[in-house]
């Protein structure tokens, strides 16, 4: 674990973390002295919440107390915000997608896909009868504020950045499931195709690697091997491998094996199928433009949907916030 040698501050956070129900934490706090980094680092990791509730027997001193507080209401906003749109969408076809984790997590808005325009005008007429507004539009949705919960609701019909569609709409309705949240039936996705989906938000675009894309992905480790295999029909199996590469690294590093993230036969598999030695890394980790212009190419040239979208993105270039935007977005160190 790299004795002598400096370690970054987001190794520490995961050591102290540990992986929940897998990995106990390897890392225990002498004081209270460096929690305002790391809680700080959790923040821009977007776990603040799952870091705080670890600590949680350590949180005896203000402010670390309240600022558990704050994301635990946080957290019961979204759950409500959630089971109040669920509520709404019958009747149409809907999925949630990068909404509901593995892990206690405070997102900054709600998201769902709609199957077409048309479910998503529904929804949108009723979520306006319901004390919500509506803020922004793009090609294929609108962002809607909730007055009652304080979050924000995104609705679209494409998993796309910038008009670019990284990951189809007749793919993603083929892996919808119903689930049970909080006694509240809900359509998401298929714990594979979440993973893909995560994996494809990660690289084209927040391109950035978070503890919360770790936790996602550690946490649904024992859906490798499935997500693997559709990961071909989804057009992003390198994208996969790159992300895994990065996860076996962080893994290794912090908690010495990847026995901790999966069964021996995916772990061979991973092993053998992506890069990484182990090296430390600080999160949020921007990924490297040579990087991310390999993962653009290799989805273009194999994914004729995200190919024909590309349309719609030189369409953006028009809008002179656009550049702004996207300055705003290379720059940045965190979400």
């Amino acid at each position: 674990m790299q004795c002598g040698k400096r370690v970054s501050k987001s190794t520490i956070l995961l050591r102290s973390i540990g992986i929940p129900n897998v990995q106990k934490p390897v890392f225990a706090f002498d004081s209270l002295d460096n929690l305002p980094n790391l809680l700080q680092c959790a923040k821009n990791n977007k776990i603040p919440l799952l870091f705080l509730r670890s600590v949680a027997s350590d949180l005896e001193k203000i402010p670390f107390a309240s600022a558990l507080l704050k994301y635990e209401q946080q957290y019961q906003s979204t759950t409500n915000l959630i089971e109040f749109v669920g509520d709404l969408l019958e009747n149409v076809d809907y999925t949630f997608f990068k909404t509901i984790k593995p892990f206690p997590y405070v997102p900054s808005d709600v998201d769902i896909l709609f199957r077409s325009i048309d479910d998503l005008l529904v929804v949108e007429k009723k979520l306006k009868n319901k004390n919500c507004v509506s803020l922004e539009r793009d090609e294929y949705g609108v962002t809607m504020f909730s007055k009652t919960h304080k979050l924000c609701i995104d609705l679209t019909t494409k998993i796309a950045v910038s008009g670019m569609v990284y990951v189809a709409n007749n793919l993603i309705f083929e892996h919808v499931q119903d689930y049970d949240f909080h006694g509240t039936e809900v359509r998401t996705l298929e714990q594979p195709a979440d993973l893909l989906v995560a994996i494809g938000h990660s690289i084209f675009k927040e391109q950035m690697y978070t503890l919360s894309d770790y936790y996602t992905l550690v946490l649904l480790a024992h859906e490798w091997k499935k997500a693997l295999k559709l990961a071909e029909k989804f057009h992003l199996k390198h994208a996969t491998e790159t992300v895994l590469g990065v996860t076996k690294d962080i893994t290794l590093n912090a908690f010495g094996s990847l026995d901790a993230i999966s069964q021996k036969p995916v772990r061979k598999h991973v092993c053998a199928s992506t890069k990484g030695c182990g090296k430390d890394i600080e999160l949020p980790k921007k990924y490297d433009l040579s990087t991310l212009i390999v993962e653009l190419s290799k989805k273009v040239t194999s994914d004729p949907v995200t190919l024909t979208s590309l349309l719609v993105t030189a369409k953006t270039f028009c809008s002179p916030s656009f550049y702004r935007k996207a300055v705003e977005h290379i720059t940045r160190d965190a979400y």
